[in-house]
């Protein structure tokens, strides 16, 4: 890694003048307490419940350029009382959120079902609030860079899932088609685009924290084969486009299409295998649309012994062939574990 003469970071770029790595050179510690609980009440026509979360965390940061290091501490909970009627297959459904520092919101939902066998349908219209945490307010993830400022994300989503289960002899195969729209609004997200300087060589980025015309739409495409009680296939396709419309990009690392699912296999009753197949298909590194990141794929393997009524035994491994995979540039995911 080359530094300039007051001990910057230069940071290698590729022929195109993309930044190839951001490397991290300092420091995180955190210390968090989690805790919190849920009651309710559910009967034929109605359900409702509190739910109560906690978090307290006392965290340290280590600036990679400067060496600055920020201290702090923070404590919030959520309050979250949820109720909903059902007429039929008409449901009205409601929460009432009060958040430490952002106190009362009320989100409802309206959603509407019917079975005409094998077939069913369902359809909802729904508002939710998404609330910062201190880690997207103080630690970099791979969707948020850190950011104190950041404000509560709403989000407003259309679903529509219409499927159906078959009998086929001693065979069962299931499947269902679910397009979403989701709209989003608030300061939650940030767009970062990296720049390098074409004096100095050094990476700049600017960071953008608008949602108002943001939003992701596509289409979850499940089925589930039995045969007999033996063996099977279980998987979810995603169709999915994400878009920024005020900087005119996509929301980075998330693939237009991905595939997750598995075969299962029991040899005998309490033995269950699993070879789970992950797929994510060429997506942006960056919010700026500069680079693209290839395809990959890999394998997981899990075995499941239940031994007695209680009891259960398993053996899990990730990433089976040990295949270097990137979520994003310059970071290797695990290996194989």
């Amino acid at each position: 890694m080359k530094r300039d003469q007051n001990g910057n970071i230069i940071y290698k770029v590729d022929e195109h003048g993309s930044v190839s790595t951001i490397p991290f050179l300092g420091g995180n510690e955190i210390e968090v307490l989690e805790y919190g609980g849920a009651i309710g009440i559910n009967k034929k026509g109605y359900e409702y419940g509190l739910r109560f979360i906690q978090y307290k965390g006392d965290f340290n940061k280590t600036s990679e350029n400067t060496g600055k290091v920020t201290t702090g501490d923070a404590s919030e909970y959520l309050l979250d009382l949820s109720g909903n009627q059902r007429w039929g297959g008409l449901v009205l459904s409601a929460n009432i959120f009060y958040h430490k520092e952002f106190g009362f919101d009320v989100f409802p939902k309206i959603a509407y079902g019917k079975k005409f066998e094998p077939f069913y349908y369902d359809v909802s219209f729904t508002s939710t609030k998404k609330y910062p945490s201190f880690f997207e307010k103080y630690f970099s993830t791979s969707d948020v860079r850190a950011n104190p400022t950041l404000e509560p994300q709403v989000n407003l989503c259309a679903t529509l899932k219409f499927g159906g289960k078959h009998d086929l002899n001693t065979n069962q195969f299931s499947w269902q088609l679910a397009p979403f729209f989701n709209k989003a609004y608030g300061k939650f997200y940030s767009h970062t685009y990296f720049k390098v300087g074409t004096e100095t060589g050094k990476v700049d980025y600017k960071q953008y924290e608008n949602l108002d015309e943001a939003y992701w739409t596509g289409c979850d495409i499940i089925f589930k084969y039995i045969h007999g009680d033996r063996t099977g296939f279980d998987g979810c396709f995603t169709i999915r486009k994400t878009r920024d419309e005020v900087h005119k990009s996509s929301f980075a690392y998330y693939a237009p299409y991905k595939f997750n699912g598995y075969f299962f296999f029991k040899p005998i009753k309490p033995l269950n295998l699993q070879l789970w197949y992950t797929y994510y298909s060429d997506r942006y590194a960056d919010q700026a649309e500069t680079y693209k990141m290839l395809w990959y794929h890999y394998l997981d393997f899990k075995t499941t012994y239940h031994m007695k009524k209680n009891t259960m035994l398993f053996l899990e491994v990730k990433n089976l062939t040990d295949f270097d995979y990137y979520v994003y540039r310059g970071y290797p995911r695990n290996c194989r574990q």
